[in-house]
Parts: structure tokens; C-alpha cells; sequence
């Protein structure tokens, strides 16, 4: 099982610098492998750092959203997180079928 977390503490300030709202949250994520071998420690992190935020941020945003809305204070949102790059096989033809015409 491989187990995400990310912590959220977002503040709204007036044009003094002074806090006026603040948000403190964390979510958590958990996936189940079913795989025939045990994935290596290195590729869970990654996953946990990269797969497991993606999939938590739209919760985090919709909460913020909310909580502010409820607060009374204008509505604070969180960017959107974006997946930059390709997944690509790891090797044989079909990598090099992708990779063609990809600029490094």
C-alpha cells in the first residue's frame, strides 16, 4: 500500500500584510498495488510525489473553496497542479515510437 500526504496552510492577509482568514488542512491518499512483484521504495516515492499529489489537490482545492466561502471571506483557490512530461515504457519500440519527433 502506498500512503500520500499533503498539508495545506493557506492565509489570507488585507493590505497590511495581516492575517485576516487561514486555512490549515491535510489529506491523505491510499493506493493498493497488485502487482506480482513488490514495486522498489524509490518508485512509491515517486509515485507518492507525484501521482498521489495530483490526486489529492482537487479535494484540497473544493475544501479551501468552501471553508472560505463559509468563512466569509473572499473565496480562496488553490492553483491547479499540472502533470509536465511524458510516461514513457520503459524500453523496447514502443519507447522509441514515442520518443520519436519529441524534442529534448
Amino acid at each position: 500500500m502506498v500512503v500520500c500526504k499533503d498539508d495545506y496552510h493557506v492565509q489570507l492577509r488585507n493590505s497590511d500584510e495581516e492575517t485576516i482568514a487561514e486555512i490549515k488542512a491535510s489529506f491523505i491518499a491510499a493506493f493498493s498495488t497488485e502487482l506480482p512483484q513488490e514495486p522498489m521504495e524509490r518508485e512509491l516515492d515517486e509515485f507518492a510525489g507525484s501521482t498521489g499529489k495530483l490526486v489529492i489537490r482537487p479535494y484540497a482545492r473544493e475544501f479551501v473553496q468552501q471553508m472560505s466561502t463559509r468563512m466569509g471571506v473572499p473565496a480562496m483557490t488553490l492553483e491547479v497542479l499540472r502533470f509536465r512530461g511524458d510516461v514513457l515504457p520503459e524500453s523496447g519500440s514502443e519507447a522509441e515510437q514515442l520518443s520519436n519527433g519529441v524534442n529534448t
